[in-house]
């Protein structure tokens, strides 16, 4: 069950408890 806003949902979680971590992890992916 993965939905465009669930992932919008866990990026911004992600990306306001570790922005350093999400960022880097968003560019390793992509």
């Amino acid at each position: 069950m993965t939905t465009p806003e669930y992932n919008e949902w866990w990026v911004r979680r992600i990306n306001d408890n570790t922005p350093e971590l999400s960022h880097e992890n968003s560019q390793s992916i992509e």
